[in-house]
């Protein structure tokens, strides 16, 4: 530096930015609710397990930025683990620990983050039956999205302390509640009407056009904040209640759950909504229920509920029908889910699916007052949403028949040795995807990346011939 120049300031540390991943925490962090609840039943559940256990363990899955690591930590717990697989939001929740004087230790030390997958966590031998706490925020907008009913049954068995005193489990239990909705578009400055969208309202729950009819999946929707283009139609249902304390392996399968619906008015019906309730404790349960069930059409909000942030979660919505109902009467659907993601459909089977001299009478309850409706109410002429209903089912045979010529692709191209012949086959089924009028042309654009790329890898690297006594390759 130059004679009199002032002497440079000291040269700050450079850290570095998070990354974006993190950007889908800040909707969490903002919920002051959902925060305010898991700091204080994490406290309840602590000193519970100190005063029973003398030592309280907590693990935690999927971190995040580690708050709830910090709260656990601040509420006087002897150990606090937890295990996020994002490096990038692993280094983040590192800094948050260090910038609260709680910095992460190393491996086995009492306050430890694991950068690893749940699945293999429960594979760490030095953490089997090391907890006596298991907390975890894994519910998404449909509750269950997340994986917390597996995670928390095999945490059971492969984290938690055996002994005489049951583990605590937040949340401990997860229910689920249904209702029928009638969705229309409401008009836009003043009197612009955009009904003739209302099919592509549930649009969100199709990962793809070539989805439609073949993934269950659902939409995410604010109803608090969109009740302009919705109306109830029926009473809530609780569908699915899970004690997460005692749910056991032969719980983790495909399950079927029959629901009635009783309609609270005259109208179409074209879709399903469902939220839920996670009961942390005795003194705390978090809710998603949105303000038109809040206390009414059946449904009731314990007196310990706090409602979540819309900024972290909405509701479900899946479109159902369209049919047409009457108040008092009854709808029956069925709920299909693995314990993970869940689909509906009505248990009222469409015409051509029905028994003979039973066809006439459903269409006169269902689909005659809907056509009636429509055509006094939009001049919709029947005749154009019977051409569109068998536009969707040539859509849904097209879906179906690509799922088929898939199915036969991936196994031929995942067969150790492809020959000459098996090639032609496969050439030979694409020849038939784009001539079979029932498909849709454009599914051959999803199939050739798949088919030509194996084709290619099993063409330039022939496979290896195993070992004696091991195991093909998958």
């Amino acid at each position: 530096a130059e004679a009199g120049a002032a002497p440079a300031p000291p040269a700050r540390e450079r850290r570095q930015l998070p990354s974006f991943a993190a950007l889908r925490h800040c909707p969490m962090l903002r919920d002051d609710v959902r925060n305010a609840g898991y700091a204080g039943a994490l406290q309840r559940a602590v000193q519970k397990t100190k005063e029973s256990c003398k030592q309280a363990s907590v693990f935690e899955i999927g971190s995040g930025t580690g708050v709830l690591l910090l709260m656990a930590r601040a509420a006087g717990a002897d150990r606090v683990v937890g295990c996020e697989v994002d490096p990038h939001v692993c280094a983040l929740a590192a800094r948050v620990a260090e910038d609260n004087q709680m910095p992460f230790g190393a491996v086995g030390s009492p306050f430890e983050l694991v950068q690893q997958s749940y699945q293999a966590a429960l594979q760490n031998e030095r953490l089997r039956g090391q907890f006596n706490i298991l907390v975890a925020e894994l519910m998404d907008d449909a509750g269950s999205g997340e994986q917390l009913w597996p995670f928390f049954v095999l945490a059971r068995r492969a984290l938690m302390v055996e002994g005489p005193e049951r583990p605590i489990l937040l949340p401990r239990r997860l229910s689920l509640f249904a209702a029928l909705v009638s969705v229309e578009i409401a008009a836009v400055a003043g009197d612009v009407k955009l009904w003739p969208l209302d099919p592509f309202w549930f649009c969100g729950a199709i990962p793809n056009m070539d989805g439609v009819g073949r993934r269950p999946g659902n939409a995410s929707l604010d109803l608090d904040a969109c009740e302009d283009h919705w109306a109830v139609a029926s009473e809530v249902v609780e569908v699915l209640s899970v004690d997460l304390s005692e749910a056991g392996l032969e719980t983790l399968r495909d399950q079927a759950v029959e629901v009635t619906f009783s309609c609270v008015r005259d109208g179409f019906v074209n879709g399903v909504v469902w939220f839920w309730h996670a009961e942390l404790d005795e003194e705390f349960t978090l809710v998603t229920t949105p303000r038109r069930f809040w206390n009414c059409h059946g449904h009731r909000v314990p007196p310990t509920a706090g409602r979540g942030s819309r900024h972290c979660w909405k509701q479900a919505t899946q479109a159902l029908g369209p049919i047409w109902v009457r108040r008092g009467e009854n709808v029956a659907a069925h709920l299909r889910h693995n314990t993970i993601s869940l689909s509906w459909v009505l248990a009222e089977p469409c015409g051509s699916m029905m028994p003979q001299g039973q066809t006439e009478a459903w269409q006169q309850k269902r689909l005659v007052p809907l056509l009636e409706w429509l055509g006094e109410h939009r001049g919709v002429r029947p005749e154009l949403v019977v051409e569109l209903a068998e536009l969707l089912k040539a859509w849904f045979q097209s879906v179906h028949a690509q799922d088929r010529c898939l199915n036969e692709l991936a196994m031929r191209v995942h067969e150790e040795n492809l020959g000459t012949s098996d090639v032609e086959a496969v050439l030979d089924l694409l020849s038939r995807l784009g001539q079979n009028p029932d498909v849709h042309p454009s599914v051959a654009n999803h199939i050739l990346p798949l088919l030509f790329g194996s084709l290619t890898a099993g063409a330039t690297a022939p496979p290896v011939a195993p070992a004696p006594g091991s195991e093909p390759p998958p």
